[in-house]
């Protein structure tokens, strides 16, 4: 259960790079044992490589692999090493295009998104069998502009994520397990390019947290739940345009993560709970953005945060506020370099990639 898509996630880190301020917390230095993978074919040069995304109870890993030409592969990675390799079939086959799982559930059904030639985007998801089943975005078109994304499948194999018109504004979604899309909007999300809903995380019982940009660009928070739609904008956060409420992610509890980012442009972590109640957090040391990604079903929450120099790094955030700071091996200290932590589940192992001094891309798994 955690926040978006690769393109949009990463998006949202660099948008994210703007000084945050850091609180009181406990913390400390490691949070475990941390391997590296590649996956065979991955290649070697600059924004190639293996990129973890997903992860299941049992620590399998779902991801993508940029080849040699720059095309994107899929690929699961079992808990004990072993590795399978897909590509949807009606994926394109030019640079930067391919196929992009994101989100893999505990019977091993994946979930993501494909390229086409025309580089529009469309979900698929991966059966536990291997059949793979597209479907178009309920509302995306063949215009610039359109395509839709699957992001986050639950144990039942329900699936958020978001659409978008031919003008470019985004709608969340919800797809049933028998196929059947339904799409959602939040009243004042905006109708222009890069506006609108956004799909982040479903939980077990079907619960989806997101946000939506409005028409200034202001983000805000939403949760839908069989009792509708619900609004929420976090104490801080700012108005202008980038700035607001980010939900990304939701456990079963009803627990969401997310980010918001202050009037000065500074970003912080929050909690809100089924109820309401919100607890800010920044990782401590004086670093520029704290971007929670993920939310296990024990409160434990794991993400990014950039440092002064604008590198990134994973963090971990128990239950009780201890935050742990950790590095993949391979990352680099460079500016825009570092480590992106993606999924968390419930033993507490992590996922995600790193990017070395070659800006090349590294899987990892962190084992508490």
């Amino acid at each position: 259960m955690k926040k978006t898509t690769l393109a949009l996630h990463l998006c949202l880190c660099f948008v994210f790079v703007v000084g945050a301020a850091a609180q009181q917390a406990r913390i400390s230095r490691t949070a475990g044992s941390i391997v590296t993978f590649e996956i065979p074919g991955a290649g070697t040069g600059a924004s190639q490589g293996t990129v973890g995304l997903g992860m299941n109870s049992a620590g399998a890993i779902t991801g993508l692999y940029g080849d040699s030409n720059n095309l994107n592969h899929g690929y699961i990675r079992a808990a004990d090493g072993t590795v399978t390799t897909f590509d949807v079939p009606e994926a394109g086959t030019g640079a930067g295009q391919g196929t992009w799982p994101q989100d893999i559930n505990a019977s091993g059904a994946v979930a993501g998104l494909y390229f086409d030639s025309n580089n529009l985007t469309h979900g698929f998801v991966l059966d536990p069998s291997g059949v793979i089943t597209t479907f178009p975005c309920l509302l995306a078109t063949n215009a610039p502009g359109g395509g839709g994304a699957a992001m986050i499948i639950n144990t039942a194999g329900y699936v958020t994520g978001y659409c978008a018109n031919e003008a470019g504004a985004f709608h969340g979604f919800v797809r049933r397990p028998d196929g059947v899309l339904i799409s959602f909007k939040a009243p004042g999300a905006g109708t222009a390019s890069n506006q609108g809903t956004i799909g982040s995380s479903i939980n077990d019982v079907q619960g989806v947290a997101g946000f939506y940009i409005d028409g200034g660009n202001v983000y805000h928070g939403v949760l839908r739940a069989n009792s509708g739609l619900t609004i929420f904008d976090i104490a801080g956060a700012g108005g202008g345009a980038g700035q607001g409420t980010y939900a990304n992610t939701i456990n079963k509890a009803g627990t969401i993560a997310g980010s918001y980012v202050d009037p000065s442009s500074v970003t912080h972590g929050f909690l809100r709970t089924a109820s309401g109640v919100v607890t800010p957090f920044d990782v401590p040391g004086g670093v520029q953005a704290t971007i929670p990604a993920l939310i296990n079903s024990g409160g434990t929450v794991a993400g990014t945060y950039y440092d002064s120099n604008s590198q990134s790094h994973g963090f971990v955030r128990a239950r009780n506020g201890t935050i742990s700071k950790f590095d993949c091996p391979s990352s680099a200290t460079v500016t825009y370099s570092g480590t992106w932590a993606f999924s968390l589940n419930s033993t507490g192992m992590i996922a995600g990639f790193c990017i070395d001094t070659n800006s090349v891309w590294h899987g990892f798994l962190l084992t508490p």
